[in-house]
């Protein structure tokens, strides 16, 4: 879980450190009383919270991967909903593509490394002295708790079974005044190295978006190529390790001119891209849920 100075349910605004601290107290609080495991970074603009599983889990298909996004998002979002907790980085948890910056190592944008902490020290030291603090290395890490969590993964469909869906409640992420997908911003956006579907899918769904889902025959050469120098605006904007705009702009030029249907949830969940059944469903999975 990656905490910033950011609240993910209000657009992404800025909010003050000791705002954003609070809930991290919250949250390590609830897992000390409940006996969960779980180990606390300061990464310098805000924390790191690794929380153990009970059970390695080895999908070997993309429905598998989309099932464990799910069981994973709604673990998190209960504790979002109970703690009150609104600067967690909805698209790092369970992200299989992204890069998990590795606790122990200088932060040269903050100017500090990234250091394990002791209960008290997250209680009573503010940003300043955590900063402080964090101009001298650590070793290893520091554990609180004692029991990892156990992680539910939603049920395989029965043949022949039919029920009413409860849809998981998911933070909006909009760009340019355009929601984009849940699935898409875990998959997609942020710092790390998405796969080229992702990044496909994200473009494509943008490009339908932008065009409101009208044919791309539809839309002339002008609008066409304004679309595109959003879509690559938005990709500049993710510090991925391996963005190049040349060639971003001339994949992006391609699926925007190129007709493409907008990718159905089916195809998302079958390659591990779903984070949850969400109020976005399209219907279309029904034979594999």
């Amino acid at each position: 879980m990656d905490f910033d100075c950011k609240d993910f349910t209000q657009r992404q605004v800025d909010v003050e450190f000791s705002f954003m601290h609070e809930q991290v107290k919250r949250l390590h609080k609830h897992f000390l009383v409940n006996d969960i495991s779980h180990y606390i970074w300061f990464s310098g603009g805000g924390f790191h919270v690794w929380v153990p599983l009970e059970q390695t889990l080895m999908p070997n298909n993309g429905y598998e991967v989309s099932r464990i996004k799910d069981g994973g998002k709604r673990l998190i979002m209960k504790w979002h909903k109970l703690l009150n907790i609104s600067c967690n980085d909805p698209t790092v948890a369970f992200d299989t593509a992204g890069m998990i910056r590795i606790p122990n190592s200088y932060n040269m944008r903050r100017g500090c490394w990234s250091i394990p902490l002791e209960t008290n020290e997250l209680i009573e030291l503010d940003q300043y002295e955590l900063l402080d603090l964090a101009q001298e290395p650590r070793e290893g890490y520091i554990l609180h708790g004692n029991n990892p969590i156990k992680l539910e993964l939603p049920k395989r469909k029965k043949a022949g079974l039919v029920k009413k869906r409860k849809m998981i409640d998911l933070p909006d992420v909009s760009f340019d005044k355009l929601l984009i997908l849940p699935c898409l911003v875990q998959a997609a956006l942020g710092e790390g190295n998405p796969t080229h579907k992702a990044r496909f899918h994200l473009a494509n769904y943008l490009a339908a978006r932008l065009r409101f889902f009208f044919s791309p025959e539809s839309v002339n050469d002008e609008d066409k190529q304004e679309h595109v120098e959003k879509i690559v605006s938005l990709c500049s904007q993710q510090g991925w390790v391996d963005f190049d705009k040349g060639i971003t702009t001339t994949q992006v030029k391609s699926i925007v001119n190129g007709g493409y249907s907008m990718s159905t949830c089916k195809t998302l969940i079958n390659e591990g891209m779903c984070t949850g059944i969400c109020r976005y469903y399209d219907g279309t999975a029904e034979d594999i849920l």
